[in-house]
């Protein structure tokens, strides 16, 4: 969410106070206020404990096939239901954690009109995050920021632990990226988001090896 903010803040991203628009009645107020509530609304859906417990879950409802289809009715809608079971047909538990925010949006959805906290509209968000959209559509921009944004997040993060050579000062990343917004968050296959890819593939290994 740091990231987010001093994106806009520094005007290193032009387009930050941008509108976006949800569906034809709703919209975010900004492209910054869409990336931190996805952010946190994505965040929620994980379990507590390790990835594994979340992993467990996953296994419990593929092998039992009546319990699956009580979790399915459990969701907002057809168009959430399709994403789950995708998921499940791809064996993707890595994302296991994008439905259950929705399970868990759709447990704390209020009963009557009147709500202090809009559980629609984050609903409406999720989706707009897990269903594709047009190429050259806002919310497909949107969404390629913020999982660049993400990966360098979980980089960082994650250098701290690193066991091989990679090494990150976190102010000379963060300098660079303010600097070089663009080349950042928009060109996949810039010199820096090469050497991220690098990066990335290398704490995996990483952990791979820890977890042996």
């Amino acid at each position: 969410m740091y990231l987010f903010h001093e994106l806009r803040n520094r005007g290193a991203s032009p387009g930050f106070s941008k509108r976006v628009r949800l569906d034809k009645r709703r919209r975010v107020s900004s492209v910054e206020e869409l990336l931190k509530c996805w952010t946190l609304l994505l965040n929620f859906g994980h379990l507590e404990g390790t990835f594994e417990c979340e992993r467990a879950w996953f296994e419990l409802l593929k092998e039992d096939q009546e319990l699956f289809n009580k979790f399915l009715e459990c969701l907002p809608d057809d168009a959430c239901r399709g994403i789950a079971r995708k998921y499940f047909d791809d064996e993707n538990y890595y994302k296991f954690h994008e439905i259950l925010v929705l399970l868990f949006l759709k447990y704390y959805e209020p009963r009557h009109q009147t709500s202090a906290y809009p559980v629609d509209m984050f609903i409406l968000m999720i989706k707009r995050f897990l269903v594709d959209a047009p190429k050259a559509s806002t919310i497909k921009r949107c969404k390629a920021i913020f999982r660049r944004v993400r990966k360098i997040a979980y980089i960082i993060l994650d250098s701290t632990f690193f066991t091989s050579y990679v090494k990150i000062n976190p102010k000379v990343f963060f300098d660079y990226i303010f600097c070089n917004s663009d080349d950042v968050l928009y060109e996949d296959y810039s010199n820096f988001n090469k050497t991220l890819d690098s990066i990335s593939l290398s704490v995996y290994n990483d952990w791979t090896l820890a977890l042996r």
